[in-house]
């Protein structure tokens, strides 16, 4: 799968419900249950038992196709492991759930999305498309506001200043 070639898929009805900022938005009883399996497995991976951690993400993958959150925490542990193939087919998962939302979250899963393709292709040598998606990834990360000022955005700058440096020729 490839980052440029991705399609949508028509979501189900959902019913309202308040987010961790307040937000009114909309929740079905599917993407609820796979956010509790998301947030199972980022405390195993605070705790450093990554296959436990891997097995709630997947878990809410198999609850809810759709959960972005499950595809990105996915795709930052195999980029981890250096299975960089399985990473960017996580990325490009989350990419194509997010790339017509306009929701802060889902621009900077987005962003993150585009910084680890960056990641994975330059560590495989593909320094020239590496840099073009972590450039992207930079200019999504600038224009999300929830990135403003923060750690993610600051790591992003980084990743393509090395690249960059880095970069044959």
């Amino acid at each position: 799968m490839d980052a440029r070639s991705i399609s949508r898929k028509k979501k189900e009805p959902v019913e309202a419900c308040a987010d961790e900022s307040g937000t009114l938005g909309t929740e079905s009883q599917f993407q609820r249950e796979a956010r509790e399996w998301v947030q199972r497995g980022d405390w195993h991976r605070q705790k450093d038992l990554t296959e436990e951690a891997l097995q709630s993400y997947l878990k809410a993958i198999a609850i809810e196709p759709e959960s972005a959150d499950a595809h990105i925490s996915l795709a930052h542990i195999h980029l981890e492991r250096n299975e960089h193939q399985r990473a960017m087919e996580y990325y490009c998962r989350v990419i194509e759930i997010t790339m017509d939302e306009t929701l802060p979250k889902s621009k900077m899963l987005n962003a993150a999305a585009f910084q680890g393709i960056g990641r994975c292709l330059f560590e495989k040598g593909d320094c020239e498309d590496g840099v073009e998606f972590m450039r992207r990834a930079v200019k999504l990360g600038v224009d999300c506001e929830w990135l403003n000022g923060t750690t993610a955005q600051a790591t992003m700058h980084l990743n393509l200043g090395y690249a960059l440096a880095n970069k044959p020729g």
